[in-house]
C-alpha cells in the first residue's frame, strides 16, 4: 500500500508512495470521535456533543494531549460527519488503487 509521507520510512523506501501514484493528501492525521447509536434522539446527541466539545476544548484536557503531540479540537456531530466522509472517500480510493484483497 502507497505511503502518504512523500520519503517512506526507510523500511518501506523501496514501496511507492501515495503522491508518486497520484495521489495527494491535503491533510494528514488521526482523529478520534463519540458515537451513539443510530436512533439516538438528537436532543441527546446535541447534549452529548456539547459536553463532550467543552471538556475536549478546556485548557487541562488540551496541556494534557498536547504532552502527545495530539492537538484536541471539537466539533458539532455535522462537521464530524464530513471529515469522517472526506478521509473515507480520500483513503478509499488508496485502498482501491492497492488492489488489496482481504484474507
Amino acid at each position: 500500500m502507497p505511503d502518504a509521507n512523500p520519503a517512506g520510512c526507510r523500511a518501506e523506501r523501496k514501496y511507492h508512495t501515495a503522491k508518486s501514484n497520484g495521489f495527494i493528501y491535503p491533510w494528514r492525521g488521526e482523529w478520534y470521535g463519540v458515537y451513539a447509536p443510530a436512533k439516538t434522539p438528537i436532543g441527546v446527541v446535541a447534549q452529548l456533543n456539547q459536553a463532550v466539545v467543552e471538556a475536549v476544548r478546556s485548557t487541562e484536557f488540551g496541556r494534557r494531549l498536547s504532552a502527545f503531540g495530539v492537538q484536541a479540537t471539537g466539533t458539532s456531530a455535522d462537521g464530524f460527519a464530513k471529515i469522517e466522509k472526506f478521509d473515507s472517500e480520500l483513503r478509499g480510493a488508496v485502498v482501491k488503487a492497492s488492489r488489496l484483497k482481504p484474507e
